[in-house]
């Protein structure tokens, strides 16, 4: 609710209002002034992005100095003591805020994924992990990115290197990119790409591998300089079951929600939410859907397994299918 929101917030929501009310200028006084200045840098350098993406023409009043950088104004107007003015001209640049120089990304321990892991839809289990790095901005850990053992098959190997490399080639000289995760404070200036960017060179392996749906929307891995292979296509068994859940009332464009899924379970049997869930085959998808190292290589142990689960398991579980469901783009990176 918004009388639960921190000042801090509720400013953040204002604008967050603004920036959605399709209008084609966007007028702020006192800009910033309730964040802390970190946050306020990221702020402004993101407003100044959507505005050049949309067309609208932002105008600000500060006293903060550390803002111009972010905002990169065409138009800076300073006023001084009494009637002193002094405007300035200057064309717009995207620079990249003002934050991305004072980071630093290096080897991390596990320690510093895992207290960043409940930020990913995922979940915080990795398998077969290779590397841990980190990125810190002035000491407080803000990315992490988990790079881990590629898998025997993958849509789009064969297209990248135009054969497919056996199991000793795969085990020594190729690992994927498994989770990207930066802090939601952090989020938008670009630092995904820099974590990809800098480690690519630092996993110490001569390919690399993404699969991830939001790679199909946003550039920020071959902006690192991965290359963009294929799209890979939806789950068969997964497409099957998440149209039988929206025959329940599952909304597939929502179900990446655990809240939600838990709030359409309140109103549907759950034995119907099994049934669906059972549709699925292939040890693997099993190993998604049950977050569990253990061997599911049989329909009927997968389905002895969501019998025994609560709504909230159940919840979770939506939630993967509808991630397994999607269309992913592959993505490859080789050495030199």
């Amino acid at each position: 609710m918004k009388g639960e929101l921190s000042e801090g917030q509720r400013y953040r929501f204002r604008l967050a209002q603004m920036l959605g009310s399709g209008k084609s200028f966007w007028l702020r006084d006192e800009f910033c002034s309730l964040l802390d200045r970190t946050t306020a840098r990221i702020v402004a350098y993101n407003m100044q992005k959507q505005a050049m993406r949309v067309g609208a023409t932002l105008v600000v009043a500060t006293s903060h100095t550390d803002l111009v950088a972010d905002l990169s104004p065409d138009i800076r107007v300073v006023k001084g003591w009494g009637d002193e003015v002094m405007v300035s001209h200057d064309e717009p640049e995207d620079r990249g805020c003002s934050m991305g120089g004072e980071v630093a990304v290096e080897d991390g321990p596990r320690k510093d994924y895992d207290k960043l892991s409940y930020l990913h839809y995922r979940g915080s289990r990795v398998v077969f992990p290779y590397k841990f790095f980190r990125m810190t901005h002035r000491s407080e850990v803000v990315g992490v990115i988990v790079y881990t053992n590629s898998v025997m098959r993958t849509q789009g190997r064969r297209e990248a290197v135009g054969y497919f490399p056996d199991v000793g080639e795969l085990n020594r000289d190729w690992c994927r990119i498994d989770r990207i995760i930066v802090h939601p404070k952090y989020r938008g200036i670009g630092l995904g790409s820099m974590l990809i960017r800098e480690t690519l060179l630092l996993q110490g392996r001569g390919n690399v591998e993404l699969t991830a749906v939001m790679a199909l929307y946003s550039p920020f891995a071959e902006r690192a300089g991965m290359r963009l292979v294929k799209r890979t296509e939806p789950n068969t068994y997964a497409v099957k079951a998440i149209e039988t859940l929206r025959v329940l009332g599952f909304d597939p464009g929502r179900m990446a929600s655990r809240v939600y899924n838990l709030g359409v379970m309140e109103h549907v049997e759950l034995d119907q939410v099994r049934v669906a869930l059972g549709m699925v085959r292939g040890s693997l998808l099993f190993r998604r859907l049950t977050r569990s190292s253990s061997d599911y290589r049989r329909v009927a142990g997968f389905k002895a397994w969501l019998a025994r689960q609560d709504m909230e398991s159940l919840a979770r579980c939506v939630q993967t299918l509808s991630v397994l469901g999607q269309e992913k783009a592959y993505l490859h990176w080789k050495k030199n």
